[in-house]
């Protein structure tokens, strides 16, 4: 038997060979993608720099501006966030009675000006005679030297009263310092806008908003400088007077004169103010009846030698 023709022997590629081509097809394919996605995203790119910026970011630059403003709230105490401090406002009030209250007087307001403090009122009373009875003074203390203030004071007279308080604002403090913050983030960010408007509607409606803007960071302002002025200088109120008289009842000699001679002075002035209060009616009684008296008396003696003939 004759043999045939000899057949072929499928070929087969190696697991090595296979990946090699594979790799070498799809580097090609690859860097084709990513020209064109390139050139595909530049074309987009330029469109939306050129026609779109020209077009909608006039459009848009304003309302994205107004979101700012409104957003800077939120934003410009994060950024400027601040170490917490302790803030309190300390408060008290002195009741006093002393001898010589002019020169208590002197001394208090000499240990507040000495303790860097000043007078914030005064108010006095005297009697009959001139003298001082009563002494209002409402005193501004540094804070530091409150308790300090307060011990110099007593020392002054005699103690019948004393209060003191201490109310912690911390958390307002801080409140009120963020808002002020955000508000004047706020106010530049309208303002920054106010100069890029174009057109009579939008200068009017950003101005009306910031007038609006500016009048709540004027308020915050206020209260921010009240709480600083009263965390930083402690109130006090003193109130000086003399002290009443009692007197006691004694024994002996002295004491029996003393009580004397004083009741000889009572009696004296009271009789005096008897005399004092009499003596008009005397005058009126003797400018009257004295010329009736005499003209009575001139009549009887006329009458009497007429009787006798």
């Amino acid at each position: 038997m004759e043999p045939g023709p000899r057949q072929r022997r499928p070929t087969t590629m190696s697991p090595t060979r296979s990946r090699a081509l594979i790799a070498s097809l799809s580097l090609p394919m690859a860097l084709m993608l990513v020209a064109c996605g390139a050139g595909t995203n530049g074309d987009s790119k330029s469109s939306a720099g050129s026609g779109g910026a020209a077009g909608s970011a006039p459009a848009d630059s304003l309302s994205s501006d107004f979101g700012s403003a409104n957003d800077a709230a939120a934003k410009a105490p994060a950024s400027q966030a601040a170490a917490i401090q302790r803030a309190v406002i300390a408060t008290g009030a002195e009741q006093l009675t002393s001898a010589h209250l002019g020169d208590a007087r002197l001394d208090a307001i000499d240990l507040v000006t000495g303790l860097g403090g000043t007078v914030a009122n005064e108010q006095s009373q005297s009697d009959d005679h001139g003298r001082l009875r009563r002494v209002d003074l409402s005193l501004r203390v540094p804070a530091a030297s409150f308790e300090r203030a307060l011990d110099g004071l007593a020392r002054l007279g005699t103690v019948q009263h004393r209060e003191q308080s201490v109310q912690d604002v911390t958390t307002q403090v801080i409140d009120n310092d963020a808002r002020v913050r955000a508000q004047e983030a706020s106010v530049e960010s309208i303002k920054r806008l106010l100069r890029r408007a174009t057109t009579i509607a939008e200068i009017i409606s950003i101005e009306g908003q910031l007038s609006t803007r500016q009048a709540d960071l004027d308020s915050l302002k206020q209260q921010q400088k009240w709480l600083a002025d009263q965390t930083s200088m402690s109130t006090i109120q003193l109130t000086m007077t003399r002290p009443s008289r009692t007197v006691e009842a004694g024994t002996g000699f002295f004491s029996g004169f003393g009580r004397g001679w004083h009741a000889l002075g009572r009696s004296t002035v009271a009789v005096g103010t008897a005399v004092g209060a009499v003596l008009p009616f005397a005058v009126v009684l003797a400018l009257l009846g004295v010329p009736g008296w005499l003209l009575v008396r001139r009549r009887k003696v006329v009458a009497a030698p007429a009787a006798e003939a």
